[in-house]
Formats: structure tokens, sequence, C-alpha cells
């Protein structure tokens, strides 16, 4: 029996070290490599850094859902995110936020970019029921904490 490497009517593969990638196939791939990175985690001096301010949206997103659901009291935002953010989740509680009747908010994405050393501005989706809805923030280092300064839900 006669074994081949590939079938006779198919032509060799070409030969990799004479023919290698281009710089420009090399920067490319280099450059989409980098704005994936980018997606991930805000761009911060250390890996750390980065955990740290995603820790602080999560917990700060899953607590202004559970005052909409009217499971927390609005003081538990405290710091967490500046007084006005706190009052317009209040308030928005006690008038009824998008899609309460659907059932309890579930925290579903959390996306981190970095707007500067010590900022970092948040989009996240967030589900009712089959519903899906956005949240968008700002959030800020402030005395060592990372609070949240601005945040519209939709």
């Amino acid at each position: 029996m006669r074994y081949l490497s590939r079938p006779p009517s198919l032509p060799a593969p070409p030969d990799r070290e004479r023919h290698p990638a281009s710089a420009q196939d090399t920067a490319r791939t280099q450059d989409t490599a980098r704005t994936q990175a980018a997606r991930r985690v805000p761009r911060t001096q250390h890996g750390e850094a980065a955990a740290q301010v995603r820790r602080r949206v999560e917990v700060t997103l899953r607590l202004a859902l559970e005052v909409l659901d009217l499971r927390r009291r609005p003081e538990h935002l405290k710091g967490f995110a500046e007084r006005g953010v706190i009052d317009m989740v209040h308030r928005l509680a006690r008038t009824a936020p998008p899609g309460r009747e659907l059932g309890g908010a579930v925290l579903r994405r959390i996306h981190i970019t970095s707007a500067g050393a010590a900022a970092a501005e948040i989009c996240a989706t967030y589900a009712r029921g089959r519903r899906t809805l956005a949240i968008a923030g700002r959030f800020e280092r402030r005395r060592g904490e990372w609070v949240c300064t601005a945040l519209h839900l939709a």
C-alpha cells in the first residue's frame, strides 16, 4: 500500500521559508491583538488596577439595580456613587424604572473603557424577564476609590 502526504491532484504547499509573511500582515496582526486587549480591560499601568476597577463597577451596578428593584435602600450606594447619582437612582426607584413589571434586574455584561489615568467609562446590559436593557456611566478615582459620577439607564 502506498501512502501519500497529499493527494496527487493538489499542488505542493508553498514553502514558508521562501515566502515569509509581509511586514503589513505582521503589523495588522499586532494591531488587532492590541485592539482586542484594549477592549477587555481599561488601559492601566497594572493588571491589578484594572481588576480593582472591574470589581468596583460590578458591585456598584449590582447595588444600583437592587435599589431600583426596591431590594435595598439608596443609602447602600454611599461611597460607591456621588450624591447626585444616588438621588437619581432613588427617584427612579420610586417612579418605577423601565421594565420593573417584567421581573427583577439581572446584570449581564460590563464593558469598561479607560478615559484617562483616573477615569473609566462603562456600558453594561441587564435583563428583566426576556427584555435586555442598557446602562452607561462614568467612574472616577477619588481619594483612592473608584466612584460612580454619572449613570444613565435605558
